[in-house]
């Protein structure tokens, strides 16, 4: 979704730049599934190149959010993927 949004930011700020609130969730959304440090710099890098003062907290937002599931990630992973593991073995089935 973050790739279509940098591919047709210029007609979404077109059609969405009046309403802060939405060209801020529509930025929100669209990096819903973005959970390493290199997405939020390319995150920072393109609205360096699109300046987007109006919704500067929802960038900020973004970025926060994702640098978070990038440290949970590091800090996690390997005891989730046990959890898991476990969870479908007591449910009788493989992985």
């Amino acid at each position: 979704t973050w790739a279509f949004i940098k591919d047709n930011w210029e007609a979404i700020h077109g059609r969405l730049g009046q309403s802060v609130m939405l060209l801020g969730r529509t930025v929100k959304g669209g990096a819903e599934g973005l959970r390493r440090h290199e997405d939020a710099l390319d995150v920072e890098q393109f609205f360096e190149l699109h300046p987007s003062p109006k919704i500067s907290k929802a960038i900020s937002q973004t970025l926060e959010i994702i640098h978070s599931r990038a440290c949970w990630i590091s800090r996690d992973r390997e005891q989730a993927a046990r959890w898991v593991e476990d969870w479908y073995r007591d449910q009788g089935k493989n992985i």
